[in-house]
């Protein structure tokens, strides 16, 4: 009930009004105004969701507002979908997704590697331990050789099954396993721009964006990544965008990395992760001459 009731109380922080009608913000009001009446109804609800691992229908569709993220305009690619849902789906949502972070805290679970949507951790602690590794090998006048990788609409290629079973693999199972089965793979959405909406269509892939739980999700399904690799080969990952690269001392050094370039390609191949070639990078990087440093 607390949980809930906490959920309740700042709701209208969930639904941006930038992206709301009119109506979808007063119920997000009313919602906060009256958290303390609702909560016990919403909890019965929302226990008789869980146990049955069934949603409602309006819970499964999904509004898509296409966001501009760089490149051409006139290029659908360049676009991030993000998915408007229930208000109430997303209360749901939050208190799975705590239970779950608190499950994989508590098992230590989550890679320390990964930077992503996470407490404590942000681009700024990956940015400084990557530069620190950097200045540590450099300062032994060692090269460094990255490769910086950009999974292709990583989100929206998850297949659903293999997500299913990586989260069976790490405890998450039974009725939570099932409702996020439900919530994943009954789908449709719709896309929304200016007013004009298209039809509706299944979604068969992907974890939506603009919801509560997806970004957890897509951490747990990537959490093995950094497995495949040498024990010496540094990963970095802020959700899917991921940098490798390791001390370069001789050539069995290159090899070794070239090995684990390969391993990810292998990774990403078994679990429906294709790579955005345009995208990825490789650069060697020498001892900077100490006069450049200021």
């Amino acid at each position: 009930m607390g949980i809930l009731q906490s959920c309740l109380f700042v709701v209208t922080l969930y639904s941006p009004r930038i992206f709301c009608s009119c109506f979808v913000w007063m119920m997000c009001h009313l919602l906060h105004e009256l958290a303390s009446e609702l909560a016990p109804i919403l909890k019965c609800f929302y226990q008789k969701s869980l146990n049955s691992g069934e949603l409602p229908g309006d819970w499964l569709k999904a509004n898509v507002t296409p966001i501009y993220k760089k490149g051409d305009r006139h290029r659908p690619e360049n676009y991030r979908p993000v998915s408007l849902t229930c208000v109430a789906s997303k209360l749901m949502e939050h208190i799975i997704a705590k239970q779950i972070l608190t499950h994989l805290e508590n098992h230590t679970i989550l890679s320390r590697f990964q930077h992503g949507f996470r407490q404590r951790h942000s681009c700024e602690t990956q940015l400084l331990i990557t530069l620190n590794d950097f200045y540590k090998y450099w300062d032994m006048n060692k090269q460094l050789d990255v490769g910086v990788l950009d999974f292709s609409k990583a989100f929206d290629t998850v297949p659903h099954d293999h997500l299913l079973g990586k989260l069976d693999y790490y405890g998450i199972n039974g009725n939570v396993n099932t409702w996020i089965a439900q919530f994943l793979k009954y789908r449709t959405q719709r896309v929304l721009v200016d007013g004009t909406m298209s039809d509706a269509v299944a979604v068969d892939s992907g974890v939506p964006q603009g919801t509560v739980l997806g970004p957890l999700l897509f951490l747990i399904y990537i959490n093995d990544l950094p497995s495949v690799l040498s024990a010496d080969t540094r990963v970095r990952l802020f959700a899917d965008d991921c940098i490798i690269y390791r001390k370069i001392e001789d050539e069995s050094d290159q090899t070794t990395l070239q090995r684990d370039l390969d391993a990810l390609h292998q990774w990403s191949v078994q679990w429906g992760m294709p790579k955005n070639v345009t995208q990825c990078k490789y650069q060697d990087l020498k001892p900077p001459c100490p006069t450049c440093i200021p």
